[in-house]
């Protein structure tokens, strides 16, 4: 009889818990780990294309190129981006006019539907008047070099 009632309290104990070790399950890797590792491949990635003096001249033809407009590029877009642009597989592009001019690369991040949604990482690149006291708002951030900065949530 003890074993039945010690299996009957396993099982209401496990009854309870699951629905807490489900929404552990979906919330792992910690956003801290996930961060660590898009850091890594957003860094490689702009390795790979040149450095960030390259980012920083192709995001400025970008900006050059779409002078008074806004510009917004999603992934799957048929439009090209520059090469070392590109090369970052973002998920999204835009800027818009006003000074400094402020070039928004979203790297990871996109709504998940599977309970896990990864969180925000891209950069952003800051040119024009005012790129100097400029600072990310509403976003954690680092700053990589001139007027470059890694942005996440």
């Amino acid at each position: 009889m003890g074993i039945l009632y010690g299996i009957l309290v396993a099982l209401l104990l496990l009854y309870l818990l699951f629905p807490i070790l489900i929404r552990l399950l979906s919330a792992w890797p910690p956003a801290f780990i996930e961060r660590r590792a898009q850091r890594h491949q957003v860094f490689e990635r702009v390795q790979a294309a040149g450095g960030w003096q390259s980012l920083q001249q192709d995001c400025a033809t970008l900006i050059a190129q779409n002078r008074g407009t806004y510009f917004f590029w999603l992934s799957g877009n048929t439009n090209p981006l520059p090469s070392s642009i590109a090369a970052l597989k973002p998920r999204e592009v835009r800027f818009g006019g006003g000074q400094p001019e402020v070039i928004h690369i979203k790297v990871f991040g996109r709504r998940s539907t599977d309970g896990h949604q990864p969180p925000y990482f891209g950069l952003q690149l800051v040119s024009g008047a005012g790129a100097d006291s400029y600072s990310p708002k509403d976003m954690r951030f680092e700053v990589v070099t001139n007027n470059v900065y890694v942005v996440y949530h």
